[in-house]
């Protein structure tokens, strides 16, 4: 059987906890559980109803209902743009779709969650635990960054799958994936800020605190702002009077110049403060003599353009 992620595992045991649809009286823990999945449903626009009352949690959820709760929950909990893999999602039955369902068959299909059958989406046939294992794989073939929580799904009887099992089963595999990232974010974080810490101690060692350095900042702007820059550094505060653009060619008087002095320290400060955010991405260079980075480059959030952070640095000499 083809691997899967861990997460989906839990939501195959979430599902198989019950004999019966209705399965056993829930624990309170469990019920608000359950009812926290309804109500954050719905904040996402996974169902129309507010309250697990109105939201018929026992009754088996049909192809339609399913497809809208599953593409619409990937979407809103990962915010991916999806590849089209199937721009022929029109069937035959297509009148059968109810209207407020109909935009959600239509993703499910665009993202390759859920195909027809000889040209039949059959909209209200109840979905069972074995089209769910079929469209766990098809998901997990476009979350790359689930792979490394592959794991074998156990066995399951075959049988209908309730609109409360699937519900609550999208946002318990949330909870769980969320906290596997959030672990191998914090391993992450940890190596960066060992690394951040050696290098401050091997810095703060040499007693250096007057220098000349060179620095330039990279990111979406104008040439006052990214053109390479040298300055001074006395008692660890940047000369601002030192500054001048050093650049090859167009070089910019030293009055147009609006690049910010780094000192050394400044940098420091601004890789604690990306690892106190756990940024999405940070790769530091060090230099292996004096401890100072030599490059910066921070991406706070990767799904979020233009607010990426680049600094190349260099000390050129000791005062």
């Amino acid at each position: 059987m083809k691997k899967l992620i861990t997460s989906i595992a839990i939501m195959a045991t979430v599902m198989a906890g019950s004999a019966s649809a209705l399965g056993p009286v829930p624990v309170q823990a469990e019920m608000d559980t359950y009812t926290d999945a309804v109500v954050r449903g719905n904040d996402h626009g996974l169902t129309k109803f507010e309250s697990r009352a109105h939201f018929r949690g026992d009754a088996a959820v049909t192809r339609e209902q399913a497809a809208k709760m599953m593409s619409v929950w990937l979407a809103a909990n990962h915010q991916l743009e999806w590849p089209v893999w199937d721009e022929n999602c029109t069937f035959e039955d297509q009148a059968e779709i109810d209207e407020t369902l109909a935009n959600g068959v239509d993703m499910a299909c665009k993202f390759g969650l859920f195909k027809g059958y000889k040209g039949d989406f059959m909209p209200k046939r109840y979905l069972t635990t074995t089209d769910m294992y079929t469209i766990i794989e098809r998901a997990t073939d476009i979350l790359p960054a689930y792979s490394a929580y592959m794991a074998e799904l156990p066995s399951l009887e075959a049988r209908y799958l309730t609109r409360g099992e699937l519900i609550k089963g999208l946002f318990r595999i949330n909870a769980i994936v969320k906290a596997k990232m959030d672990a191998e974010k914090d391993n992450e974080l940890s190596s960066v800020q060992t690394e951040l810490d050696a290098s401050m101690q091997l810095w703060a060692s040499k007693n250096i605190v007057s220098y000349t350095a060179e620095q330039q900042a990279m990111c979406f702007c104008p040439p006052a702002y990214t053109n390479p820059i040298r300055f001074d550094v006395e008692e660890n505060v940047a000369v601002k009077g030192s500054i001048q653009d050093i650049s090859e060619e167009n070089a910019l008087p030293a009055e147009e110049v609006k690049s910010e002095a780094k000192t050394v320290t400044d940098l420091f400060a601004i890789i604690q403060d990306a690892i106190d955010r756990r940024a999405d991405d940070i790769t530091v260079n060090y230099d292996a003599q004096l401890g100072y980075p030599t490059s910066i480059s921070i991406d706070y959030n990767t799904m979020i353009a233009d607010e990426e952070m680049y600094y190349t640095y260099k000390i050129v000499s000791q005062n």
